[in-house]
């Protein structure tokens, strides 16, 4: 198999609610610094030098009715990289509050702690060209990574290799082929439709070879992805009808334009894509929304899903007859009977 780009999962920390902090608005000693909400509900002064812009899960490329398709400026956490002088700033305040807690004493972050500070990770951080998400339902997609922002481990990021075009390959991501695909290899989870795609399950993962491509269908696959950055939003899957949105027809048709295949073959082998995943997610809806209205049903009637059908049954039988049923003297019972 070719391969087109290294596949990472995002940075585990031990304790994101320690190692990812939040922007907070206040006054701050200098345009050095920058204030941040962290751990606990822990406010102060952190160096700019030690924030790294961070993706920390899917929410933060939420858009309204979507998801966008490029990682923003600002995408409201940091990821703390402290470097140099470590007693800038409230930084030894932070770690102190974090060490009372025996946020040091976790494996996982004892594990990933440089030689001589817990609270300064080793393990590399990961900047990919494209993130995707550990975890997908229906949409399944790619954000562009023009920052540089780290990602988090709810994450995955795909990194081009050096002799693969970083647009094309954004491009096949974002495809209906991949999103196809990523059922065979991923691992449901039983929610919604929902697969875990990890690095294992995303390195196996068929992706067309942007290698071969060729024009005029290069030149359309651009001209697509420049009107999604323009609108920064990723085109939304099919739905259970098998519709797709104008967009992700044309990019879809330009990706096997690019590949070689003509008008007819490609009407023909997207229409049928388009039909069959529209199946797929028809199908998982429908089992969806009976499980939704069982769970109604079963919190109206008090009862909990974990209790055995059987048991419930037999209860409820016995309710109904044991009015009916004299007691059994003791005497008739077997030796060493309970109740």
């Amino acid at each position: 198999l070719r391969v087109l780009a290294e596949v990472k999962l995002g940075v585990k920390t031990g304790n994101d609610n320690f190692f990812f902090v939040s922007p907070e608005h206040g006054p701050v000693r200098s345009t050095s610094y920058r204030r941040v909400k962290g751990f606990r509900g822990w406010t102060g002064e952190l160096a700019r030098a030690d924030l790294q812009v961070a993706v920390r899960n899917p929410r933060d490329l939420a858009s309204d009715g979507g998801r966008m398709f490029q990682v923003p400026r600002q995408t409201g956490s940091y990821y703390l990289y402290p470097v140099g002088h470590l007693t800038k700033a409230d930084l030894p305040t932070y770690v102190q509050q974090a060490e009372e807690a025996g946020v040091n004493q976790t494996q996982l972050v004892r594990d990933n702690a440089s030689e001589h500070h817990w609270f300064v990770q080793a393990r590399g951080i990961v900047r990919p060209d494209w993130v995707l998400p550990y975890n997908s339902a229906y949409d399944y997609g790619a954000a562009e990574n023009v920052i540089g922002a780290v990602i988090n481990g709810r994450l995955v990021g795909a990194i081009a290799l050096p002799n693969v075009d970083v647009e094309l390959l954004g491009a096949v991501l974002n495809s209906t082929l991949v999103m196809a695909t990523r059922l065979i290899e991923g691992v449901p989870t039983g929610n919604e439709g929902a697969f875990d795609i990890g690095p294992p399950a995303a390195r196996l993962v068929r992706v067309p070879d942007v290698r071969a491509m060729t024009e005029p269908g290069v030149a359309q696959v651009r001209g697509v992805l420049a009107e999604m950055r323009h609108h920064n939003e990723l085109p939304a899957a099919p739905d259970r009808d098998g519709h797709v949105t104008e967009q992700r027809r044309r990019l879809d048709g330009s990706i096997l334009l690019a590949l070689g295949l003509d008008a007819g073959n490609r009407a023909l082998l997207l229409d049928r894509l388009y039909a069959s995943y529209g199946r797929w997610r028809r199908a998982v809806e429908d089992v969806e929304m009976r499980m939704r209205a069982n769970r109604r049903t079963t919190a109206r009637l008090g009862l909990s899903r974990a209790e055995s059908p059987v048991v419930r049954a037999s209860r409820r039988v016995w309710d109904e007859l044991r009015d009916d049923v004299p007691a059994i003297p003791i005497d008739l019972l077997e030796e060493g009977y309970t109740f």
